[in-house]
């Protein structure tokens, strides 16, 4: 994580514009396929809501109705952590979210855009550190 290079917050009308960047993206190569939506606690249940409406697809809140026309989402592919816990569940799934960080070893299906900066969503505390909790073993 130490070559982050600065802290970056983001508004909601940026949150809009790469739900849309994923909306399309999806919609252009899995739109058929993909039949739900779940959103990873805390950080995707935002912009797996917002997806959800979007693509008009239910939205789902157990993971163990997880399927294989799943699309996962998060707000941020960074470590590759919680995708790859899920991929261990359910390892045919698709996977989406606003930002991947460069170098990331988990290869997310769609992103709306990589990045190289700790993001801040409207949804967190800007105080926050760019390490998360689980993170600082």
């Amino acid at each position: 994580m130490e070559d982050i290079k600065s802290k970056v917050k983001i508004d909601w009308g940026e949150i809009e514009r790469l739900v849309e960047v994923l909306s399309f993206k999806i919609q252009t190569n899995y739109g058929e396929e993909v039949t739900e939506i779940y959103g990873c606690p805390r950080g995707g249940l935002i912009p797996a809501v917002m997806l959800s409406h979007k693509l008009g697809l239910p939205l789902i809140t157990n993971e163990s109705n997880i399927t294989e026309w799943t699309l996962i989402v998060d707000d941020i592919c960074d470590t590759g952590e919680t995708f790859n816990t899920m991929s261990n569940l359910i390892p045919s799934c698709y996977y989406a979210s606003l930002h991947y960080r460069e170098g990331c070893p988990f290869k997310c299906l769609y992103a709306a855009e990589v990045i190289n900066d700790w993001i801040v969503y409207p949804w967190e505390d800007e105080k926050a550190d760019a390490i998360q909790d689980y993170l600082k073993k």
